[in-house]
């Protein structure tokens, strides 16, 4: 057992998402204890706080742990963090006065990619194509979860197996232009403005996509997003032009995201809707518009892909992060300066953010060679 496994004490992690809270515990060695989860309504419990009281009583906690991670569907920037597309509002400081220390707050698309990096994943990655995308090596990879929303997350592992996540908002930005569907439907899409790629792949998206292909068609009646995802009802015309045009706009989307943050090694998509149309994103007549026309269109053919499925994906992933952050503590604070006036532990904190001891140990480091980008 490593020095930061043998410190490292039983935590909570959470997740706050916009219907619901889920909470539950870790091991000694720091993994979730998928026994432990509890799943908390908003009717029920109207605050986070009265669901982790809940939560505590209910599995009959003598107190509740120091160390908590509390992954959120929003920005975790400030005192006061709201949910996104919820009524829900976190206060720092309300959160450590009832642990008695600072939690850890995450974006929990970030904790998904924390999950998807770890050596303990409790899930499952299916590739798409012939080249498995490997996490557990080191590279660049581009996360995209689409469900609800649309999630998206850079994952990054150096030669030392340490693991870095980028969280970003990508979701949320306007779709690029050249979005390859037929005019006519383009124009429909468009009738606002460029939208946001949340607008056109995520549930509500697909929705709007079909909405527009009616419209297009002079259909009356539309199917309900159960229909869409139903495959049964793929032979219907209108579904089908629906999902291949949901399909190809996908695609383009993560064709530029893996060249936005040169992710050669791995694409991995997540979320409900992922799964549900895994046979749509599969199809060639789709997966082409991947391929963006650059000077890169060749690595960008060679990128691996696939879909991940794992039932806890952001608790599982603040377990992880919060050892990460046990680990700089656990480096940094030996380097913490004597006086305000030193500049030695300057340089030393700057060296920790590229690799440590503490930090190489969370994670076994990759003993072979590095494969290359594209294979």
């Amino acid at each position: 057992m490593s020095d930061v496994d043998g410190a490292f004490q039983p935590s909570l992690v959470a997740d706050v998402g916009r219907t619901t809270v889920r909470i539950g515990l870790t091991d000694r060695s720091g993994h979730l204890e998928n026994s432990s989860v509890r799943e908390y309504d908003p009717k029920v419990q109207p605050t986070i706080s009265s669901s982790i009281s809940a939560f505590a009583s209910e599995l009959a906690l003598p107190r509740l742990p120091r160390r908590a991670a509390i992954a959120v569907s929003g920005v975790p920037r400030g005192e006061t963090i709201a949910i996104t597309n919820s009524r829900w509002i976190l206060s720092r400081s309300g959160l450590t006065a009832m642990f008695q220390a600072e939690p850890l707050i995450i974006n929990d698309f970030a904790a998904t990619a924390w999950a998807l990096g770890s050596s303990h994943l409790a899930g499952r990655i299916e590739a798409i194509g012939a080249s498995p995308v490997q996490p557990h090596r080191p590279g660049t990879y581009c996360i995209i979860g689409i469900g609800s929303g649309l999630g998206v997350a850079a994952l990054s592992r150096d030669r030392n197996g340490v693991l870095n996540v980028v969280p970003t908002e990508a979701g949320h930005m306007a779709l690029m232009g050249g979005l390859p569907v037929k005019p006519g439907l383009l124009e429909l899409l468009q009738e606002r403005g460029s939208p946001p790629a949340e607008s056109l792949i995520s549930g509500p998206g697909l929705q709007r996509i079909h909405a527009a292909v009616c419209k297009l068609h002079g259909a009356s009646e539309c199917a309900s997003l159960g229909d869409l995802l139903d495959p049964v009802r793929r032979s219907n015309p209108l579904v089908g032009e629906t999902l291949e045009a949901f399909g190809a706009v996908f695609w383009h989307f993560a064709g530029n995201l893996v060249l936005a943050y040169g992710a050669w090694d791995g694409l991995i998509i997540t979320g409900s809707i992922a799964a549900q149309s895994k046979a749509v994103l599969e199809r060639a007549s789709v997966r082409r518009h991947f391929v963006i026309p650059c000077p890169f269109s060749n690595r960008l053919c060679a990128v691996p892909t696939a879909i991940a499925s794992f039932r806890h994906a952001e608790l599982e992933g603040a377990a992880v992060a919060l050892k990460v952050d046990e680990a700089h503590r656990s480096f940094v604070q030996p380097l913490q300066p004597a006086s305000p006036h030193s500049r030695a532990p300057v340089v030393a904190l700057a060296r920790s953010d590229f690799a440590g001891p503490s930090l190489a140990s969370i994670e076994r480091p990759f003993s072979g060679r590095r494969r290359p980008a594209c294979v």
